[in-house]
């Protein structure tokens, strides 16, 4: 005899009258939140306390119609600015947040909350992609020649010998940088008094020092990403990298090393003038108190460096950008710019910088055009 199939349905004891607000609340906690980085947590509790709930949270769930949302998404593009409401928030946030509406609204589809899905019926804004400013040669130069008396110049040089990501940079432990001999080694037989006598970042003058004493560095040296730095709301946090990707050995030039040992020079000092606990994280940087670098510092200290150095504003991670831009302009393979960024795949990386292969393609164009012009003219004589 056929057992009858008994359909169960989730979470019966909800409200007759759930409204929206109520459901995506229970959706983010409970669906949501145990599968997802604290960080990303915020960004989505901040879209629902900000924006969501506050226009469509009384709503009943299963009234919620595809112009309320319309209407919703186009108020956020003229008036979602909270600082300013006369101004509206980036195409990208809208696109977010709906997605995160959406994704909600699927889930009680699925639990037979309500029948459809009306976010699928709303069309979303254009996506506006975000401008990429890329410093010239001639402007890394200046920018590294007049950052020198800047707490962070390690980090600067650091970041444009790599592409490392802010986060990455400001969560980098000293365990994590491979230079030759372990750091509590050389900590032994580098004579730092003399370190500290040597004109800052003089890689020459410490060089002939490491000679001197002995000290071989290897010949590729690297640094490994396995941590990171995030701004969240209850302050700077270690965390593991967002992805596997971003997991990654990422060499280094022999003059970042030594850079990084001055680095490692004016913590010594750092930690001789407090006297007391100094970065018990053991990060490469960290402020003067020997904490975590806040993320949002660090980004104003930057600017503050550009300025002084008369180059346009530009956000951070562009110094990635202007990384990527360089190596592929060197002639380096596209998977391998993947694996120094940390791209998931190299289709990704070659449509990040579509914009410089097009230009290396058309310049691949010019030169086989010369070399069958070379040919013709040859044949004529």
């Amino acid at each position: 005899m056929e057992k009858k199939k008994v359909k169960i349905r989730v979470n019966s004891t909800r409200p007759e009258s759930e409204t929206v607000g109520q459901w995506m609340d229970l959706w983010l906690e409970n669906y949501v939140r145990p599968s997802i980085r604290q960080s990303t947590y915020e960004v989505y509790r901040a879209y629902l306390d900000n924006h969501l709930i506050p226009k469509l949270g009384e709503v009943p769930l299963d009234e919620l119609s595809a112009s309320d949302i319309q209407f919703f998404l186009r108020d956020l593009q003229y008036h979602g600015n909270k600082k300013s409401p006369e101004k509206g928030l980036s195409s990208s946030t809208i696109i977010c947040i709906r997605n995160l509406l959406k994704s909600s609204l699927e889930q009680a589809v699925y639990e037979e909350r309500i029948p459809r899905n009306p976010a699928r019926q709303t069309k979303p804004p254009k996506s506006d992609t975000k401008e990429m400013n890329v410093l010239t040669q001639d402007e890394v130069t200046r920018f590294l020649q007049n950052s020198t008396e800047n707490s962070c110049y390690a980090a600067y040089v650091l970041t444009l010998t790599t592409g490392v990501r802010r986060g990455e940079v400001l969560g980098l432990p000293w365990r994590s940088v491979f230079i030759g001999l372990p750091w509590h080694e050389l900590d032994k037989r580098l004579p730092w008094q003399n370190v500290v006598k040597l004109p800052l970042w003089d890689t020459e003058a410490l060089k002939r020092m490491l000679k001197r004493r002995h000290i071989q560095l290897r010949h590729d040296p690297f640094i490994m990403i396995t941590q990171q730095l995030s701004d969240l709301r209850s302050g700077p946090e270690l965390m593991p990298p967002k992805t596997k990707r971003s997991q990654r050995v990422i060499g280094i030039p022999i003059d970042t090393a030594l850079i990084l040992i001055f680095q490692r020079c004016y913590q010594q000092k750092e930690k001789a003038r407090i006297g007391g606990p100094y970065n018990r994280d053991q990060l490469v940087f960290c402020d003067s108190k020997g904490l975590p670098l806040h993320p949002r510092a660090f980004t104003r200290q930057f600017q503050k460096a550009l300025k002084n150095s008369g180059i346009r504003r530009i956000r951070f991670h562009d110094l990635r950008h202007t990384v990527a831009t360089m190596l592929l302009e060197d002639g380096k393979a596209i998977n391998t710019v993947q694996e120094i960024l940390g791209h998931y795949n190299a289709a990704f990386t070659a449509a990040q910088y579509g914009h410089v292969t097009s230009r290396m393609q058309q310049e691949a164009t010019e030169t086989l055009g010369q070399v069958l012009r070379k040919a013709r003219s040859s044949a004529e004589l």
